[in-house]
């Protein structure tokens, strides 16, 4: 979700951002896989705070760990609508709004960084994106998906600190 919130900074305020860093987010609508997705996180969303504790701990014991003490007591702090609002508003580009994105992100001037698992469904179409812009450069983690590429903090830290460094030197 932070990724598409990302997104919408560079289209919308790039004027505010010295740079972009985005794992796992593209500017094109939503496939069908994120229709399945969204159907059972919103499940999980109207069974309250211990449904979506369920639903974490099934997500992260996929990727080979466990929940967090620290992301269930953020889970158990949240307002659930919130999720369901930010779930609501992840996708919802249009060809027509999607189209806006792209252009914007052809045109966004400070440097970014992409960066995706090969098993994301965004993969593919990140690097596509990044392609076509001119300050931007994408990485590719092999063999992760989704939800690993963010979990595993040192890998991303690895990515995005050097990265920073640059861009802070410059």
């Amino acid at each position: 979700m932070g990724g598409n919130i990302g997104l919408a900074l560079a289209w919308k305020a790039p004027q505010r951002l010295a740079s972009l860093v985005i794992c796992g987010a593209d500017p094109f609508p939503a496939d069908e896989g994120f229709a399945a997705f969204k159907l059972e996180f919103d499940e999980a969303i109207s069974g309250g705070h211990q449904a979506l504790i369920v639903w974490f701990e099934k997500g992260f014991a996929r990727m080979g760990h466990k929940l967090p003490d620290e992301r269930r007591s953020q889970i158990l702090a949240s307002d659930p609508e919130a999720w369901r609002a930010t779930l609501n508003a992840h996708h919802v580009l249009s060809p027509n709004t999607s189209d806006q994105l792209v252009a914007a992100l052809k045109k966004f001037s400070r440097p970014a960084l992409f960066y995706a698992g090969t098993q994301d469904r965004s993969h593919d179409r990140e690097k596509r994106i990044v392609s076509e812009m001119k300050h931007a450069e994408f990485v590719s983690l092999p063999g992760y998906d989704h939800g690993k590429s963010f979990v595993d903090s040192k890998t991303a830290l690895s990515l995005v600190t050097p990265f920073l460094q640059r861009v802070a030197a410059a």
